[in-house]
């Protein structure tokens, strides 16, 4: 049961229903306690949520469970726990994973996500399109991982293209990605349409209209979506 309930929440997750995924997550765990993945599920849900600080009480109960794992597993636990105490060692012990288990697409699609936010825009895309070539869950977070990285490259009609994959593919976030894409670009009418689909309860789609907003010179619709951005986190 515990394994019926975990690749719902994988599935739940991708799609970015966080609320849905944590609710399988903990399912998964009720009926196995012993179940290390599932409480690794939770915490990378309260962590895509900014909710760190119950992400590490997730964490150290999934470290709790290690030597439950089998090797491949818990080298992407201890990939995790990095992020929070040892942060400058995590894009390392990602690309070793990915280097250790080719065949392993969450590993080569968290190597690529960790290379993005160091700017290694060129190693992403590889990681990003080695992990495209697994069957895995996650297939459309690589995919959203290539745009992101040809964005990076300001390859802008190529990243606009993969964002409308990993888009189809169920990965909602990638939407306002290609807003940005087009943004980037100077299609500032066709990046306008696409805000026009954004859910307004999306904080992190903020990013993208603020930043269309000072682009364009709407200042007064920039200080607006600012201050919905802050309601919306809470502060």
């Amino acid at each position: 049961d515990a394994l019926r309930a975990y690749p719902l929440g994988e599935q739940a997750f991708v799609r970015g229903t966080y609320d849905e995924a944590l609710s399988l997550y903990r399912r998964a765990g009720e009926l196995d306690p012993q179940f290390a993945l599932a409480w690794v599920g939770q915490m990378r849900t309260r962590y895509a949520q900014s909710d760190n600080d119950e992400a590490v009480k997730l964490l150290r109960r999934a470290q709790a469970l290690r030597q439950h794992l089998p090797p491949r597993e818990a080298l992407y636990l201890d990939a995790w726990a990095a992020r929070f105490d040892a942060p400058a060692a995590g894009p390392a012990k990602w690309r070793e994973l990915a280097r250790l288990y080719p065949d392993y697409a969450q590993a080569q699609t968290n190597a690529a996500l960790w290379l993005l936010v160091s700017n290694r825009f060129t190693d992403a895309l590889s990681f990003a399109q080695h992990a495209m070539k697994l069957p895995d869950a996650t297939m459309p977070v690589a995919t959203d991982a290539a745009g992101r990285a040809l964005l990076g490259l300001e390859q802008y009609k190529q990243a606009a293209v993969v964002f409308d994959q990993a888009f189809d593919r169920g990965y909602r976030s990638s939407l306002r990605r290609r807003m940005g894409a087009e943004a980037a670009g100077g299609d500032f009418a066709a990046a306008s349409a696409l805000e026009k689909q954004l859910r307004a309860d999306d904080r992190y789609s903020y990013f993208e209209r603020i930043s269309l907003a000072v682009d364009t010179a709407r200042w007064s619709d920039a200080d607006r979506y600012a201050r919905t951005a802050l309601d919306l986190v809470g502060k």
